[in-house]
């Protein structure tokens, strides 16, 4: 090996880099060869439970497990770092809006329609 080389720490395949201080600064940072980054990416897609079936992006609820579609990878994604349910899950119990707000706590107490 040369000074402008060095082996993936994953697999041992030997890296070359246009100049021996690009190769210090990865090396420095423990980087994997693109086939390896790859398969940790491919990892990762699948831990969070993400498919396309039938050309639709769908996850599925992590309460009740009902199956969710999304328009785009990226809104996909965006709800499985905030780890969102499903609209009938985000609703239940202290989650709710009206949640402890009964009689004289609720808004709409005493008022008739007509009063709106």
């Amino acid at each position: 090996m040369n000074d402008n080389q060095r082996e993936c720490p994953e697999c041992g395949k030997i890296l070359t880099y246009s100049s021996a201080k690009d190769m210090r600064y990865i090396d420095k940072q423990g980087r994997l060869c693109h086939s390896c980054a790859g398969k940790k990416n491919d990892n990762k897609r699948n831990k969070w439970n993400l498919h396309k079936i039938d050309g639709e992006w769908k996850r599925n609820c992590p309460e009740c497990n009902k199956s969710m579609i999304y328009a785009s990878k990226n809104s996909l994604t965006k709800a499985v770092r905030t780890d969102s349910m499903c609209g009938s899950c985000s609703l239940k119990g202290d989650r709710s809006s009206f949640f402890g707000k009964s009689g004289s706590k609720n808004g709409m107490y005493g008022k008739n329609l007509h009063d709106i």
